[in-house]
């Protein structure tokens, strides 16, 4: 009886020192294979575990050993948040582990520093390991069948201050203006690097050919698609700070997309996959970043592209916009725009926008009842007195 009440008492300080005390702290980490040194990056949104069945579909999460791929890409980005005693719930890529395989994931400390993450159900356990053992392969994946040290996963906390561990952004594009990137990524950041800045496009000018942006300050929201003003070509010289909180959304015109992932071989004609997940590109429709013809950065039509990448932002335009719109910041619009006239006489609807980019009508056909000021209206200036 006495060795019963011990058991029972050990076992109930075990479970509120795990509660208080839990395995892996909150935070932003890279979760990283022990045996075969592979990165976890989650792909897809889609999967599912049996425990009764002993089978799992786990085919939305690969792993991937180059270090330079887990740097600059936020699918490798985890937001480990305990739920629970040893329960756990890794958010990233606008879903979770929780949604992908309707389970929390415990974790436990292991050996070499490293911990085990397995799902408890109904009396079975499985736990997660790099289901590919052969050490010299690029691609591994997730399995629930692993025995050995292949079982054991490193958590690698991000930061902006170690060169092993941090996340910087990787540019797409280079003009003479500098170096630029799009991003959608779900966490909060801040620039860590001097000279990084963040923009959003708050107003397109499909006449003046335009995509005005607006530089965003302090930290960006977790799902906030954006454009990237960077120092150089190197992920190392465009860090960011991962984590924070802001109650500002800012104004933002751009879309978007996670995912860009098939499993099948839809890309060669082939049938598609299960965790098929990708945007079509619609070229009527939708601009990319790039070069425009004389050389400045803008978002641009291009038709040689199948899908919009992962991880990065399009603009979304209606029909019949320009094939290239030049990026440019609110100053640089209003520079540009220099005609200034006193009447507006088209037979066809416009836009009115003031000085600072913000529309104040939509589709009409005269200035009539604006108050007095300055207001652009098909790429040029009018003065309402």
């Amino acid at each position: 009886m006495r060795k019963l009440l011990l058991l029972l008492t050990l076992a109930t300080c075990a479970t509120a020192f795990a509660a208080s005390n839990p395995p892996v702290a909150d935070g932003y980490y890279r979760i990283r294979n022990y045996y075969t040194d592979r990165y976890a990056f989650v792909l897809d949104n889609k999967g599912s575990i049996n425990y009764q069945a002993s089978t799992a579909d786990l085919g939305a999460i690969e792993l991937y050993k180059t270090h330079a791929r887990a740097t600059s890409n936020p699918a490798s980005v985890m937001h480990v948040v305990n739920y629970s005693g040893v329960q756990y719930n890794i958010n990233t890529q606008g879903t979770s582990i929780n949604d992908i395989i309707s389970t929390y994931v415990r974790i436990m400390a292991g050996k070499y520093g490293c911990f085990y993450a397995y799902g408890s159900k109904s009396g079975m356990t499985k736990y997660l390991c790099d289901g590919e053992f052969v050490l010299t392969k690029e691609v591994g994946y997730l399995s629930e069948k692993g025995t050995g040290e292949e079982r054991l996963w490193y958590f690698d906390a991000i930061d902006a201050t170690d060169d092993d561990n941090y996340f910087g952004v990787q540019a797409t594009e280079e003009t003479s203006q500098g170096y630029y990137a799009t991003m959608y990524a779900d966490f909060p950041f801040t620039p860590y690097s001097t000279g990084v800045s963040v923009w959003t496009v708050t107003m397109v000018d499909p006449d003046f050919g335009a995509a005005v942006i607006e530089e965003v300050k302090g930290v960006v929201p977790a799902n906030t698609p954006v454009l990237f003003k960077l120092t150089s070509d190197s992920p190392s010289d465009n860090r960011l700070d991962i984590g924070g909180s802001s109650s500002a959304n800012p104004t933002n015109l751009l879309k978007g997309v996670y995912f860009n992932f098939d499993d099948g071989n839809s890309a060669t004609g082939g049938t598609k996959g299960k965790h098929y997940n990708r945007t079509d590109y619609q070229a009527s429709t939708m601009r990319v970043l790039g070069v425009t013809a004389d050389g400045s950065i803008g978002f641009v039509t291009d038709s040689s592209r199948q899908w919009i990448d992962a991880n990065t932002a399009y603009l979304p335009v209606s029909s019949g916009t320009p094939s290239e719109l030049k990026i440019m910041t609110k100053e640089e619009y209003i520079t540009g725009i220099t005609t200034v006239d006193a009447d507006l006489s088209t037979g066809a609807p416009f836009d009115v926008y003031n000085t600072m980019g913000v529309k104040v009508r939509s589709q009409v056909n005269s200035l009539e009842g604006l108050p007095a000021g300055i207001y652009i209206a098909n790429g040029k200036k009018y003065i309402v007195r």
